[in-house]
């Protein structure tokens, strides 16, 4: 089995180096390394070439980075694929304990931890849940992009990432593929670096939640549609389509309440 890395970047040339260098350096080397330059106006393109062969650099025009995955998904050929986001970093042996977990259904999950300006600072660590995976994963985003490797025949069974989510992308992108059949692995190691920064998206209250808005509705949606899927995962249907419909409607009812505050009443 080969994978790929999947680096999306906009305007984060300033990072993008890192990222590349910790794909460069894993133990077991990727097929394909993609950087996708999501129309940047930095100097994201002079620092993917200056990587040369090493690495594949193409380019879009801004679409976000739901989008931008899609476009490495679209290039790539490997049979299972990472998503790396320019500002975050892997430790040097994360694909190899992903792939040895991994077969053509199932997506493996590794623990993460977060980190300021080196990615050996001492943090906190989030360990994957080991206990009841899919439903801890419905229930709640275990981790950023980088802790996932999928297989592309799950990715491509949902059709790739829904392009009119941000912040929540990448839990929709999971959560989409548990429905369409792929499996889940934990996997127990922290193999995923995460940066802290002020130009996080996650960080844009009105945007985020509107994307858990949105991706709640469609989990319940899902829910309903498979109650079958949710009795093998140990959850009981009629309880699991309030639970998730109720929180559709807190999201909803909160961004309502952001737009009012705002002044944006109609």
């Amino acid at each position: 089995m080969s994978v790929a890395i999947v680096i999306p970047c906009f305007r984060q040339g300033h990072w993008l180096a890192q990222a590349i260098e910790s794909c460069l350096a894993q133990s077991l080397p990727p097929r394909e390394i993609v950087v996708v330059n999501d129309g940047s106006d930095d100097s994201t393109e002079e620092v993917a070439r200056s990587f040369g062969e090493r690495i594949r650099y193409v380019a879009q025009a801004n679409a976000g980075v739901a989008a931008a995955r899609n476009h490495g998904l679209r290039v790539t050929t490997a049979e299972h694929l990472l998503f790396l986001d320019a500002d975050d970093a892997l430790h040097s042996e994360a694909l190899e304990k992903l792939h040895a977990a991994a077969d053509a259904t199932t997506i493996t999950m590794m623990g993460w931890r977060a980190f300021e300006h080196r990615v050996d600072e001492p943090t906190a660590e989030q360990w994957p849940p080991t206990h009841d995976a899919i439903p801890a994963l419905l229930r709640h985003n275990p981790g950023p992009p980088h802790t996932f490797l999928s297989p592309r025949r799950s990715l491509q069974a949902i059709c790739g990432w829904d392009e009119n989510l941000s912040g929540t992308a990448d839990w929709d992108c999971w959560s989409r593929q548990l429905f369409a059949g792929a499996g889940l692995a934990p996997v127990p190691f922290i193999g995923a670096h995460y940066r802290n920064s002020a130009t996080q998206m996650s960080r844009n209250e009105l945007s985020m939640t509107r994307d858990l808005a949105i991706t709640s509705e469609k989990l319940f949606r899902l829910a309903v549609l498979n109650p079958d899927r949710l009795r093998a995962w140990g959850l009981e249907p009629d309880a699991t389509f309030r639970e998730f419909r109720d929180r559709a409607a807190r999201e909803y009812k909160h961004l309502a309440w952001l737009h009012r505050e705002r002044g944006q009443r109609r």
